[in-house]
């Protein structure tokens, strides 16, 4: 180390080693390491989305499915007899198909006055199962008449299930058609037979999430209908 006038200066050697830095082999070993670390980020970022994405469309159709599947318990469920008071009675369902139902119900808005309506849960062509409702009106000997089935004399339309799959294979429709006895009656039901259903099996199927990473959610019910005679149901004895 060199002086002049009593001061020290550092030597051109230890300039030199100060302003060195990082090495080539240095610089390419950090470098690699960063790209490790990241791609273990990246990895773990993108893993949890999709499980969460997945999880989501799980709920998704789980919700869909449910609410869809409480609306159609509860319009069948409430499925009635019409009486007449010459000639025979109407029975709780006017068309049975495998993806279409339309039947009398007691859904009265209105407890003091309750009056039963005509309603229709259908399959449209997007794969949305469609209510439609059509109400009631007397006729001159008190009876309780219904319009024709059109678009035009609804009383109301709503959607309560979207995104509902047809069958495959062996799974079931929507609808299925059960004697007393429990055995299937053939949909499309024929007219002179729609006064032996007993119940109805709903299978709905929901497939919420477009890409199809989750699983479609199913559920089951098998409907009753409290509003036939012990006999009908089987129950006696």
């Amino acid at each position: 180390m060199g002086a002049t006038n009593g001061r020290a200066f550092p030597s051109r050697k230890n300039c030199v080693l100060a302003d060195e830095g990082f090495s080539l082999p240095e610089l390419i070993v950090a470098m690699f390491l960063f790209g490790i670390v990241m791609t273990l980020v990246v990895t773990l970022f993108a893993t949890f989305n999709s499980h969460f994405t997945r999880e989501r469309s799980a709920t998704d159709s789980t919700n869909v499915a449910s609410i869809g599947m409480n609306e159609t318990s509860k319009v069948i469920r409430a499925g009635t007899i019409i009486n007449r008071d010459s000639g025979s009675d109407l029975p709780i369902f006017v068309v049975a198909g495998n993806e279409s139902v339309r039947l009398y119900s007691y859904l009265a808005a209105d407890s003091l006055n309750p009056a039963p309506i005509m309603v229709e849960l259908k399959i449209d062509g997007n794969r949305q199962l469609v209510e439609t409702r059509w109400d009631a009106t007397r006729d001159g000997t008190d009876q309780w008449i219904f319009p024709a089935a059109t678009p035009e004399n609804s009383t109301s339309s709503r959607v309560v299930a979207r995104k509902l799959l047809p069958p495959t294979g062996s799974s079931l429709p929507l609808f299925t058609y059960l004697r007393p006895d429990g055995t299937v009656i053939p949909a499309p039901v024929a007219s002179t037979d729609l006064g032996n259903i007993g119940g109805v099996k709903v299978t709905m199927t929901v497939q919420a999430d477009e890409t199809e990473r989750a699983a479609p959610v199913e559920l089951h019910n098998r409907v009753g209908l409290p509003n036939l005679t012990s006999s009908r149901l089987g129950l006696e004895g």
